[in-house]
């Protein structure tokens, strides 16, 4: 269906050039449940919560207001996805250093603390995975 649209609109421009908007609004609606696989969108939704969110946010931001804002969406939630795995690790790694400081080594200075905070951030920052929430 949508194929045959994308075709129509191709040949037929100069035809429809004075067809009113809310006309080719219906084509362009007719021809969207075609667009939308609902089963991969289960698949993420299977998967990850938060990147299903993104995917809704961007079909719902592209539907109803522009691609761009429909895009900036999608690209935002996805980077509150990143951010938020990223500081769990960083929390679940800085309650370690502190039940090792508490617990097992009471001399353990701060400044050895900061400076296993400084080598996970720079570990982060070029992308090794930790396996600390498995």
């Amino acid at each position: 269906m949508s194929v045959v649209v994308i075709i129509s609109l191709q040949c037929l421009t100069k035809l429809l050039y004075f067809t009113p908007t809310a006309i080719l609004a219906s084509i362009i609606f007719s021809a969207l449940p075609g667009l939308i696989d609902i089963n991969e969108a289960y698949k993420i939704w299977k998967v990850d919560k938060l990147d299903f969110l993104a995917c809704v946010g961007a079909f719902f931001g592209v539907i109803f207001a522009s691609v761009e804002l429909g895009l900036l969406v999608a690209v935002t939630a996805t980077l509150f996805n990143i951010l938020t795995v990223i500081y769990i690790v960083l929390i679940f790694f800085l309650f370690w250093i502190n039940m090792i400081n508490a617990d097992t080594h009471p001399t353990f200075s701060a400044k050895y603390i900061n400076l296993l905070i400084n080598i996970f951030k720079q570990c982060m920052a070029d992308g090794v995975e930790f396996d600390l929430l498995k």
